[in-house]
């Protein structure tokens, strides 16, 4: 609670007799300090401290009376007391023998010109009802201002005094003929009153201001009958103190629907209220003048031609004109710290006026620095204001010191300019011709020291053979004045004190210099302009030495000047080309392009370089490169000169450089660079057109087989033949490009819709059916093409390779020979599918959780199973779907694993076959030798070892190939077939039907089986699939050959297949691939019986 105190006292403004006054009536016990030295005790202090000597105290210090921990705290931070700081700390007093231990609170204030320290202390509990309303009072209000102020005051003695009204009011001048009273605030009942004017005349208010203080009671509303506000609301009491505020005239008055018997005690609260209300009356009235002095000077200051701020005394800046912005580029929000402004050699001076209490600065030069860092020369002139603030105005000097710097300077610069000057220069007196002076060039140049040459007269500078007729000249125009209206030029030669003649330019030029006739002549030595002269004709002669055209031509593109070694150059229009229209020397295609090109240079005014034909008799077509510039002549007109050059070799070199870069040499198709040139095109035109396009990707199926059997060579000769082959079908005739490799690109435009695309791949399907000839032998070269859509699937060059590619690899991964559009295949069709099994596949060959599965091979004459075939299966895992060898074996070989996963396979499928020989099942066993497997250098090493390893019998083991292995190299495939037979295997051919083998090359091959491929097992029920099985049926019986069925899935299929005698057949109808524990389990119960 003493903090509100401490608060309002520091608030306090008025005299210091108010303040005696009011520090008396105050109920809180109260010590005055000067400093610390304690100089007044109010009598609220004698009554909180009784049978103390307070007055005897006066005079020391109140840290006397501190404990010596707090004192020396006290003492280290007086720093903190005199910024207004609060702080807290007990007095030890003693009365009667009783130490008494106060808590007090203190602040230091300056009341005038002098520094007090305010310690407040009290006891509560000793305080009367009316004190302790009146110090809640004070609490309440102590922060407010303003009307707030009024108003709570207004509201708070209302109810802390049970009251029921109360006003704090203005007596106003006479208007319209009446007194009337302005009320700042006032209450009833503790609701706020609006503002308003009421009539004053016979009011109590009016008798309020002339008694002073007035206090009427009883019976209110018969004294006052006029007045409606008494009246309406039956006052019984009235209380009022009139109130000073310098000359204005104020009251405070509270009002009661019944009588106020402690009339004393509310005169003493009113009183009391009255000094905080007068005091924030003033001060509001302050503020308010401060305000408008403020918005005036504010208005000056903007509207001030100068640029001028208003600065604190620490430079902050608080105010700026707009003439100021300007001055220095910041905008206002920028311009903060004046010290920013100047440089430091400035701020000593300015932080030290600033600081003054009062003062006038007169001109100062100053220099300030812009935001675009400029320097500024300014004239500072400035005021400290009675608030403390400064006002500065700026003066920009800059324009004058620079013209008094420009004066200063120009004597110095002529000076140095005259001496420097690359001419030689001299001043001679007009009537007698003598020299006066001369700079350091013409020293040179005649070759004699400066005072010699100022001995003598411009004459002396002419050869004694044209001296006289100098003179004769120079006589005529001195008596017709002509030099003070046109300079006399003329060449001559000189020589100089050795004796070398120089030849030169010398211009007189007459000035008047304080009515003295000077002339000022200009010698210009012309040894280099000759020798340039003989230097260009040198250089004529070596442009025609080099066949170099040299022309000039006019703003009408006419030839002025023609230097033409080359004869052939401008044959057609004739010899003589002077005068002519220059763009007619090219050809007529290329006339307009010569014409605009050159009518842009003489716009531009830039360099510009061109080719263009021109029609030869000797050569039928010659190229020319021409480069031209801008020139000017003396005249000033713009002149075109350019240097043509005959660049036929280099344009045939160029083109050919260019098919060369944008042509595959193997296949003459254009290639990769050619190939994103025009699909930009072909975009472009699509999106004129409103059409689709279609960019097809295509991939030879297993080529590097074909390289690896057949070799690069021949593998070359394969793509240009396929190119060829391509290149056949009308669609894509001129839109067939070589992508690299074994991969080509096609583009189909104006696409109405699917259809035409669909026929296409149809077609190119059933064209690669058909097999290449090499050297005599068939070939068979399929391919997967993946087809994108522009825009449908992507509207990029990029987007669209990779969406046709995203078909392709989508083909490659399900069988190959696909022809698939992109928007057939979904997004996400196996590419992530597609690393997860190269993860699941090299994780399980790493951990050796790779194990063969078998599928058994049923004898139809015995129903038994005689035979099982060996598969590679890769472990599921949970939650990712099953993956077939179709899918991992290509991983397999494209990580080039697939020999380590096929020795897996088969040594536990022969060590498998061996076990169940010991049990009593004696089966032969059928294994897959893939691409890498067969031509692997280990291949005959590697099963030697597994027979001497397992001590498996080779005639119990079958070892097939595909017929397109087989069949792609005949010869080599035969050579490492007959060393496996030589190690006693059997050798059979898979999947056969799809290889289009010949009878003659399988008697080739050491072959025992032939496994019909599944695909013609499931098509036996049609005529067609039935002929085709029945004539592979028919050309193993020839070669004595056994048959296997793969793919017997009904009993349908199996009778079938019996009737045209077929033995051995394998498929799901009999059992799925099996464990080996599967396998024997099933093969203990006898499999399947149905059969």
């Amino acid at each position: 609670m003493l903090d509100g105190f401490v608060q309002f006292l520091t608030d306090f403004r008025d005299s210091e007799k108010d303040l005696q006054f009011f520090l008396e009536q105050l109920p809180v016990p109260l010590i005055l300090c000067r400093g610390w030295q304690i100089v007044y005790f109010n009598p609220a202090s004698t009554r909180a401290i009784p049978g103390v000597d307070l007055p005897s105290l006066i005079g020391r210090s109140a840290l006397d009376f501190v404990q010596s921990k707090e004192r020396r705290f006290i003492e280290e931070h007086l720093d903190r007391f005199r910024s207004g700081d609060y702080y807290r700390f007990n007095l030890k007093v003693r009365t009667d023998d009783v130490i008494l231990d106060l808590s007090t609170l203190s602040r230091a204030v300056q009341l005038g010109d002098t520094n007090y320290m305010i310690i407040a202390f009290q006891d509560l509990s000793r305080l009367s009802v009316r004190e302790k309303s009146l110090f809640q009072l004070v609490l309440d209000t102590f922060p407010l201002s303003g009307r707030e102020l009024y108003g709570k005051m207004m509201a708070a003695l209302t109810q802390n005094y049970d009251l029921d009204g109360a006003a704090f009011i203005e007596y106003g001048k006479d208007a319209k003929g009446e007194d009337i009273v302005l009320m700042l605030a006032g209450t009833l009942d503790g609701e706020d009153l609006q503002i308003n004017y009421y009539e004053l005349k016979n009011s109590m208010a009016e008798r309020l201001r002339s008694q002073g203080i007035l206090i009427v009671e009883k019976d209110l509303h018969i004294q006052e009958p006029e007045n409606h506000f008494i009246q309406l609301n039956q006052f019984q009491a009235f209380i009022g103190v009139h109130l000073k505020a310098g000359e204005k005239d104020l009251g405070l008055y509270v009002v009661s629907r019944k009588p106020i018997y402690d009339t004393a005690g509310i005169t003493f609260v009113l009183n009391i209220c009255g000094v905080r209300l007068v005091s924030e009356y003033t001060a509001q009235q302050s503020r308010i003048r401060a305000e408008h002095q403020e918005r005036d000077s504010r208005l000056i200051i903007e509207q001030s031609a100068d640029p001028m701020f208003v600065l604190d005394s620490r430079g902050h800046i608080l105010l700026a004109n707009n003439r100021a912005v300007d001055l220095t580029q910041y905008s206002k929000s920028e311009l903060r710290d004046f010290f920013d402004l100047i440089g430091a050699e400035h701020r000593p001076f300015f932080r030290s006026f600033f600081q003054k209490s009062y003062g006038v600065l007169n001109h100062s030069n100053v220099v300030l620095t812009r935001k675009d860092m400029t320097r500024v020369y300014c004239d500072l002139s400035g005021v400290i204001l009675s608030d403390g603030r400064i006002q500065l105005n700026i003066r920009d000097n800059t324009e004058k010191m620079l013209t008094e710097i420009a004066l200063k300077q120009s004597e110095e610069k002529y000076r140095s300019i005259f001496d420097n000057a690359s001419d030689a220069i001299f001043l001679s007196d007009w009537k007698t011709g003598r020299i006066l002076d001369c700079n350091q060039s013409f020293t040179r140049l005649v070759g004699h020291s400066r005072d010699v040459i100022l001995q003598g007269t411009h004459f002396d500078l002419i050869l004694e053979s044209d001296r006289s007729r100098f003179r004769k000249i120079f006589e005529y125009l001195k008596r017709k004045r002509s030099l003070e209206r046109h300079p006399l030029k003329f060449r001559i030669t000189i020589a100089n004190d050795r004796g070398h003649y120089t030849p030169i330019e010398i211009a007189f030029t007459l000035l008047n210099k304080n009515e003295h006739l000077l002339v000022v002549g200009i010698i210009r030595d012309l040894t280099a302009s000759y020798q340039a002269i003989e230097e260009h004709r040198k250089y004529l002669q070596t442009l025609s030495m080099l066949q170099v055209v040299v022309v000039e031509l006019d703003e009408d593109l006419r030839v002025r000047f023609i230097n033409n070694p080359i004869p052939k150059f401008g044959a057609t229009v004739g010899r003589n080309l002077h005068g002519i229209f220059f763009p007619e020397v090219a050809s007529e295609d290329f006339q307009w392009y010569v014409q605009i090109t050159l009518e842009e240079l003489l716009e531009t005014r830039k360099t510009k370089t061109i080719r263009f034909p021109n029609v030869s008799n000797q050569t039928g077509m010659d190229w020319y490169e021409a480069e031209f510039v801008i020139v000017r002549d003396r005249n000033s007109h713009s002149r075109i000169r350019g240097l043509i050059k005959d660049v036929t070799f280099e344009y045939i070199v160029e083109k050919q450089t260019y098919f060369m870069s944008n042509t595959d040499m193997l296949t003459s198709l254009p290639n990769r660079n050619r190939l994103e040139e025009d699909l930009f095109r072909a975009i472009l035109r699509a999106d004129r057109t409103g059409k689709r396009l279609a960019v097809g990707f295509m991939d030879l199926d297993r080529f590097y087989d074909v390289n690896d059997l057949l070799g690069h060579r021949l593998g070359d000769l394969a793509i240009a033949l396929f190119a060829e082959k391509l290149r056949s079908f009308r669609e894509i005739e001129r839109t067939l490009y070589r992508w690299g490799g074994d991969q080509f690109v096609f583009i189909l435009e104006n696409i109405d819709d699917l259809t035409s695309i669909r026929r296409l791949l149809n077609d190119i399907r059933e064209g690669v059916r058909e097999p290449l000839t090499i050297e005599e032998q068939s070939l068979h070269v399929t391919c997967t093409v993946g087809v994108s859509l522009y825009p449908d699937d992507a509207q990029t060059i990029d987007g669209l390779f990779g969406q046709a590619d995203r078909a392709l690899q989508f083909g490659k991964r399900n069988g190959r020979f696909q022809f698939l559009l992109a928007q057939d295949v979904a997004r996400n069709s196996g590419t992530a599918d597609r690393m997860s099994i190269r993860n699941r596949l090299s994780h399980a060959i790493n951990n050796g959780l790779i194990e063969p599965y078998l599928q058994p091979i049923f004898d139809t004459q015995t129903n038994r199973v005689v035979g099982m075939e060996a598969l590679a299966r890769i472990p599921d895992v949970e939650g990712l779907p099953k993956v077939g060898p179709d899918v991992f074996i290509p991983v397999a070989e494209d990580l080039g694993i697939i020999e380590e996963l096929s020795e897996v396979i088969v040594t536990g499928a022969v060590e498998f076959q061996k076990h169940l020989a010991s049990v009593g099942f004696d089966l032969r066993l059928s294994v897959n030798l893939s691409r890498r497997v067969l031509y692997s250098d280990r291949l005959i090493d590697s099963f030697h070892a597994l027979l001497e390893k397992t001590g498996a019998d080779p005639k119990q083991i079958c070892l097939e190939i595909t017929e397109t292995l087989a069949m792609l190299d005949i010869k080599n495939a035969s050579e490492r077939l007959h060393e496996l037979k030589k190690l006693g295997f059997k050798i059979a051919i898979d999947d056969f039907g799809t290889g289009y083998s010949t009878l003659g090359q399988l008697y080739e091959i050491p072959v025992d089986e032939l496994k019909i491929d599944k695909l013609f097992v499931r098509r036996i029920h049609t005529h067609e699939g039935q002929r085709i099985a029945e004539a592979i049926v028919s050309m193993a019986r020839a070669l004595h050959l056994e048959i296997v069925a793969e793919g017997v899935e009904d009993l349908e299929t199996v009778n079938l297949l019996r009737n045209m005698g077929v033995r051995y057949l394998q498929g799901y109808l009999f059992s799925s691939p099996l464990n080996r524990e599967q396998f024997e389990a099933q093969l203990r119960g006898g499999f399947n019986a149905a059969v």
